[in-house]
């Protein structure tokens, strides 16, 4: 990610803590998720038990639902 947009600070989160391993349906509950990112202007905060790698230092990981930043676009 960093790679691709090194000149955007780009907010990292994940739905697998509230989702689960929920195989053929992690699609459309996915993008059903990003919606209401959209809609509600909300981040879903990284839950994340224990450290991070140390290829993931530094990134830009959501830890509370409201940044100042408006948010335009999400990718699945």
């Amino acid at each position: 990610v960093q790679t691709v947009f090194s000149d955007a600070a780009v907010a990292l989160s994940s739905t697998k803590h509230k989702t689960g391993h929920c195989l053929g349906a992690a699609g459309a509950i996915e993008a059903f998720i990003c919606q209401q990112v959209l809609l509600d202007q909300s981040w879903l905060p990284l839950h994340h038990a224990g450290e991070l790698d140390e290829a993931l230092v530094g990134q830009n990981y959501v830890r509370v639902p409201h940044l100042a930043a408006p948010i335009r676009y999400v990718m699945l």
